[in-house]
């Protein structure tokens, strides 16, 4: 089995045209920035939808909520968007066996999340492989993505992990329905939305890598716990339906942003 490992580990360390740029936010492919698999597929199947709507914003219990100068409101450091980015990037370093050198370089403690993640991955008895692991897909759908993280369970099969943070009160609150194959199935819940993004990282990990995902979860860490959600096999039972019509809807709507950019240059 350790072997086994070692094997695993030193096939996903191979260099990779792909990185994820955290300055800019954006994937980059040989320099070239590149479209996401996230904002791509929000385009496709579910436009509507809208993190910050007011029904979703929660007070916390003994805090008011401050405002930034110009009067809109102030993110908790330790909340939301930058919670998530803690919490993932702990998690990169933890899957990536960084030293405690490293860690400390960057954090001066363990997120909770942070640690409820690594407990949980013990007692679930999966081994991290690699965490963030960047691929593209040229063909047919042109996105890059990360992979959040990867691990062997105890029978040495595959397991991919998509890590969601917070988000308490609406993880399955959508507020319209899916877009596509999906449409009456699945409404545009967050937890709806992970899974198509768990499938999509799935089937691009199975093709780029030639490797074989046998198990895929979504897991949501929050204030009560973690809780692990498997990929729903009517999604991937779905699989070409919805490859076609990703590519057919997509490739419309970067050509529709690419006229209304030409057209802002030529009028500028």
């Amino acid at each position: 089995m350790a072997e086994h490992i070692k094997t695993l580990r030193t096939y996903f360390s191979h260099p990779k045209d792909v990185e994820f740029s955290d300055a800019t936010r954006c994937f980059r492919v040989n320099g070239k920035s590149v479209p996401g698999l996230l904002p791509s597929l929000k385009e496709v199947f579910w436009p509507e939808y809208e993190y910050t709507k007011p029904k979703f914003q929660k007070k916390e219990k003994g805090r008011g909520k401050k405002k930034e100068k110009g009067g809109g409101l102030k993110r908790d450091v330790y909340g939301g968007l930058v919670r998530g980015s803690i919490v993932h990037n702990q998690l990169r370093l933890y899957a990536n066996r960084a030293s405690v050198e490293e860690f400390e370089d960057q954090y001066c403690a363990i997120h909770e999340y942070t640690e409820k993640a690594i407990s949980a991955l013990k007692i679930w008895k999966l081994v991290p492989i690699t965490g963030e692991y960047a691929l593209f897909n040229q063909f047919p759908l042109n996105v890059a993505t990360a992979a959040d993280m990867i691990c062997m369970n105890e029978a040495g099969e595959l397991v991919v992990i998509e890590w969601k943070t917070g988000m308490d009160n609406y993880f399955k609150r959508g507020s319209n329905q899916m877009h596509g194959p999906m449409k009456g199935i699945y409404n545009n819940c967050p937890l709806n939305q992970a899974y198509v993004q768990l499938f999509f990282t799935k089937t691009l990990l199975e093709s780029e890598l030639s490797v074989k995902i046998k198990h895929a979860f979504v897991v949501q860490i929050n204030s009560d716990g973690i809780t692990r959600y498997p990929l729903p096999s009517t999604i991937s039972q779905k699989k070409n339906q919805l490859i076609s019509y990703f590519c057919q809807k997509i490739e419309f709507v970067r050509s529709q942003k690419k006229k209304e950019k030409n057209f802002l240059k030529l009028y500028k």
